[in-house]
């Protein structure tokens, strides 16, 4: 990969969770745009350009993402052959405001998924990063994070599809590792 891309491999001595794992790689890269992509889902191919231009278009939030398109068969994943390069428009996203944080009552009143989600670093410092386990205001890391940035941040969310989800995850196996 190294040859067709230009990054950076970090590399933990020990297991540090996805938390960690993420706070340790945001805090060591220079860039401000971050987009997370778990290790088995695929992030659709106009991800990239409609996430930025999400950013350009309201340049008060600090976080983006949309939904996603469920898979369990890795020949589903020849779907994103298939996709267009640009979505050709500017979707109009709803824009949660940091008011209404108060008012969410489960952890999908904020929903975008993990894959395609887009924050700046100063969002992700503003909020000390992914929490560990017992920190956490939920269960799920994701939820979390998201949860937190939009109590202070204004968060662009769209209905349009940004990622390939695989459904035989670890979603629900997961289990907090202590050292």
């Amino acid at each position: 990969l190294q040859e067709r891309y230009a990054f950076k491999l970090v590399s933990n001595e020990k297991n540090l969770n996805q938390s960690g794992s993420l706070n340790r790689a945001i805090a060591e890269s220079d860039n401000n745009l971050f987009i997370v992509l778990n290790a088995d889902d695929c992030l659709l191919k106009y991800c990239v350009p409609t996430v930025i231009g999400l950013f350009e278009r309201h340049p008060s939030i600090r976080m983006a993402g949309g939904t996603c398109i469920p898979f369990s068969e890795a020949q589903l994943l020849s779907f994103n052959d298939r996709m267009p390069e640009t979505l050709g428009y500017g979707p109009a996203p709803r824009v949660f405001r940091p008011d209404g944080a108060r008012h969410y009552q489960k952890m999908d009143d904020i929903n975008l998924t993990m894959s395609s989600c887009t924050f700046l670093k100063s969002a992700w410092q503003a909020v000390d990063g992914f929490w560990e386990f017992p920190k956490r205001v939920c269960s799920m890391d994701d939820r979390d994070f998201q949860m937190r940035v939009s109590a202070l941040f204004d968060v662009a969310v769209i209905d349009e599809p940004l990622a390939l989800y695989r459904k035989a995850s670890s979603l629900g196996r997961a289990e907090y590792v202590e050292d």
